[in-house]
């Protein structure tokens, strides 16, 4: 996901986008989702750290000194749930960089910015269900994010995450879609 962000951001890879994903390039100070690219790149190592062995750190001295290494669950488990958090709040940044760059697109190839107008059927219901937590109705008239001073990202990604974690409609949205390499068993997301 973090290289599919850097390319959506990168006006030499992006075929055509704006930088940064910027929605009202007309507007003297926009910067678009630079922003939450740097936040998301950030949040990606958190990820790696946490899924870090303890194990191998340093010997622990339980059982009157009778034990070197104990369990360790509790703190797996913790770096487990930490794991879990920063990947939610991950993939909701992914999602709405998915969101701008889709609108941005509909409008370069159709004129507006209803992208489910121009998605495949599994498309739209994913982006239907992000407008739907985000409380954005899609618009021919307005894409995800124009101008920076509209709102705060925080908000967003709170919301997203939050969805995501309850299994709400974003999951369900996805729910049937995911196959395995093989095509032989379906897996359920959610």
């Amino acid at each position: 996901m973090d290289s599919q962000i850097a390319l959506l951001t990168a006006p030499e890879f992006n075929n055509g986008l704006t930088p940064s994903l910027i929605g009202n390039p007309g507007r003297k100070v926009n910067m678009g989702l630079k922003g939450l690219q740097i936040c998301a790149n950030s949040i990606m190592p958190m990820i790696t750290y946490f899924g870090h062995s303890l194990v191998d750190r340093f010997a622990t001295l339980a059982e009157q000194y009778n034990q070197n290494i104990n369990s360790l669950g509790p703190g797996s488990a913790n770096l487990a749930r930490q794991s879990i958090d920063a990947l939610q709040q991950y993939m909701a940044i992914a999602l709405m960089f998915g969101m701008q760059a889709v609108d941005l697109r509909t409008y370069i190839t159709a004129g507006h910015y209803d992208a489910r107008r121009v998605l495949s059927p599994a498309s739209i219901k994913i982006y239907t269900a992000v407008r739907q937590v985000m409380g954005q109705r899609p618009s021919p008239d307005r894409l995800y994010i124009r101008n920076d001073n509209e709102q705060l990202l925080s908000d967003h990604i709170k919301l997203l995450a939050d969805d995501i974690a309850h299994g709400g409609v974003v999951p369900a949205s996805v729910d049937g879609m995911v196959y395995d390499w093989a095509g032989l068993d379906h897996c359920t997301i959610g």
